[in-house]
């Protein structure tokens, strides 16, 4: 879009791997929960616990993989999050005093205004595209929110509906993304490239029970992943760490 500059971007992926247990205890009783909470007419025992079990696994990867995205592992395993790819990146768009302000703390009292800035600074095609989006710390998206419910009755920064929205683009909340931090380009811009590392071999459940007795399940996942990004010049990154 605009004036961007489009050159050639290699992508390297990382070694990586999850390890993370489960204590079959806890996993029953949550196991029935899930059960009693559907009732008579949904319950069904054909895999029932596996199941349960697979959706337990993933949904904690999902959550490590979250953290990850953003602010990588660097010390242990060498894989950069968007974060740390974006600070060191001379033309990702960053706040300056130039052009609205440096990075800093974000407040419910200057939310407003840092939106602003980001949406300034990207280039209007960048802006005008279906798939823009602002990316958001949970800190930045509760501040946004009790913005929202101070000037709602204006209609100046809310469009009713399930996702928070700022003048009509989404706002989307990073629960991995460190504190104070905005992201703001398009989605088809970001990659999250990902694989096992072998596809018979890489991902391993273990019954602690058959070894040290312990009712617990462990698992260890082994795969190439990074995250990244393709165009620099259409990325706005306001980044803040106290």
């Amino acid at each position: 879009p605009d004036n961007t500059t489009a050159t050639q971007k290699t992508f390297e992926v990382k070694p990586l791997m999850i390890g993370t247990e489960v204590n079959v205890r806890e996993l029953e009783v949550a196991y029935m929960s899930d059960q009693l909470k559907k009732g008579s007419n949904q319950f069904s025992d054909q895999f029932a616990f596996m199941n349960f079990f697979y959706s337990e696994l993933s949904r904690r990867v999902d959550e490590i993989m979250e953290e990850i995205t953003f602010t990588g592992t660097v010390a242990s395993n060498g894989v950069d999050g968007l974060e740390v790819l974006m600070a060191a990146d001379a033309n990702v768009l960053k706040p300056t005093a130039g052009n609205g302000g440096v990075a800093s703390a974000v407040t419910q009292a200057n939310i407003i205004d840092k939106l602003k800035q980001a949406r300034n600074v990207l280039p209007k095609a960048v802006r005008k595209r279906a798939d823009f989006v602002y990316i958001v710390s949970t800190d930045v998206y509760d501040a946004l929110a009790d913005a929202v419910s101070e000037n709602k009755a204006s209609g100046l920064y809310y469009i009713e509906g399930e996702v928070l929205r700022f003048q009509g683009i989404e706002i989307y909340k990073a629960d991995g993304a460190s504190d104070h931090t905005i992201i703001a380009t398009y989605w088809e811009n970001l990659l999250n490239i990902q694989d096992l590392m072998d596809e018979e071999l890489g991902f391993n459940i273990v019954d602690f029970m058959k070894t040290s007795l312990d009712r617990k399940i462990g698992v260890r996942v082994d795969f190439k992943f990074q995250p990244d990004y393709v165009n620099s010049e259409e990325v706005y990154a306001h980044l803040f760490s106290i």
